[in-house]
Order: structure tokens, then C-alpha cells, then sequence
């Protein structure tokens, strides 16, 4: 935000400055990328399922499966303060997996997505005993953008971007001359056109690319 407001001859903001900056921020992100394809943040804290004994598949409705999973980052068995971390596996390697026929405390874990994240399932094997605390972080959209809540961690090359999408919106507020206005709106345009093509890589697919993840 101060680069913003640098870029705009304003050097020492004020946290009114920041705060309003801030809103207009994550107003530009919303716009840009809903669905968190390239700009995402992970969960600060944990989340937890407990399971249910024999039963592999966990969901939203029933198990209380986080509803705005993008992907997952870690995913452990919690007893007390021992951990036991288990392996996060795309769909070939999961089908694939001996562990699938096997016993004991779940070691492998699936994501099985759909096109829309409330329809997800975490999907758990061998098959859990009744009790055990899973529990998990994961990406989510960055939908709100805070410093003191947020973990926001996307490419680099998307800081510059960001910096540049903020100072033009706010150029008109902070009496930027008109041809300062249309030079920071074409540097704005130009580097967010850039970062787009530097990440073309879905993190996720909502709704097109359903095929790529299941």
C-alpha cells in the first residue's frame, strides 16, 4: 500500500490512508481472480475432522470439510502433541496406492474435487478407526486482504502488479494529473497482462477445467 502511495506523491500516509487503501486492495483482487487462480492465501490456523470409524470420505455437509478448499497444504493425525503426517496424493497416485488395501491409522489422503468447492471430499485411507483428529491446512482464495490475518503467498512476480492495479485506481482520489492517470493505468494493465502469462498454470478449476483435477 505505501508503494501505491508513493507512486502518488504521497510519502506518509496515514493509517486512515492504509485502511482505505486496503478496501480498495482487496476490491482489485476480488475483481481479478474470484476463484484464487493466482492469488490465493493458506488457512493461519488448522482445521479439524474427526472420523468416523470404516467411513474413508469426508465431506462439507456432514463432517464440517472446510468449504473453500483450493488445495490442501499439510494434512496430520493429531494425538496430543505428536503428529503424524500424511501424504497428499493426486488422483492417478491415490487410485494407484497399495495402501488403499492395507490397515491401520490413515497415511494417505485425496482431495476429490468438484466445481464447486462446498461439493469437495477429503478422502482418507486405509480406513480410519473412530476418533482419530485429522487435521489440516489448505489454500483458499484471497478474498480479503490483512495483514494481521492473512498469509498471502503467491508468486513474486504478482507484488509489482498489485502495486501498480492499486495506483492507478487511486490516482484520480490523490489529484494525479490526467496524463499521470493514463500512464498508470497503461503500466498497470501491461504488468497484470504479465503476471497472468508468467502463472498460466491453474491452481484450480472453477468450473472449466473440472477434467484436470477429480
Amino acid at each position: 500500500m505505501r508503494t501505491a502511495l508513493r507512486r502518488l506523491s504521497h510519502s506518509d500516509p496515514s493509517t486512515t490512508d492504509i485502511s482505505q487503501a486496503v478496501t480498495v486492495l482487496n476490491s482489485i483482487i476480488r475483481s481479478i481472480d474470484f476463484a484464487g487462480r493466482w492469488l490465493w492465501a493458506i488457512t493461519p490456523t488448522e482445521s479439524t475432522i474427526t472420523t468416523v470409524g470404516g467411513q474413508t470420505a469426508y465431506d462439507v455437509e456432514t463432517d464440517d470439510l472446510q468449504p473453500d478448499i483450493i488445495r490442501l497444504e499439510t494434512v496430520s493425525i493429531l494425538r496430543g502433541v505428536n503428529r503424524t503426517a500424511l501424504q497428499i496424493l493426486d488422483k492417478t497416485s491415490f487410485l494407484k496406492s497399495p495402501l488403499r488395501e492395507s490397515s491401520g491409522d490413515p497415511a494417505i489422503v485425496h482431495l476429490q474435487r468438484e466445481s464447486r468447492l462446498v461439493n469437495q471430499t477429503m478422502i482418507l485411507y486405509p480406513a480410519p478407526t473412530a476418533g482419530i483428529s485429522i487435521v489440516y491446512t489448505y489454500q483458499r482464495a484471497l478474498h480479503e486482504f490483512d495483514a494481521a490475518n492473512e498469509n498471502p503467498d503467491f508468486p513474486a512476480e504478482w507484488i509489482i502488479p498489485l502495486e501498480d492495479q492499486l495506483a492507478s485506481r487511486l490516482s484520480v482520489e490523490y489529484g494525479a494529473s490526467p496524463d499521470a492517470q493514463i500512464l498508470l493505468a497503461q503500466t498497470a494493465d501491461k504488468s497484470l497482462k504479465e503476471a497472468k502469462a508468467a502463472n498460466g498454470e491453474p491452481q484450480v478449476s472453477l468450473p472449466y477445467m473440472r477434467s484436470l483435477y477429480f
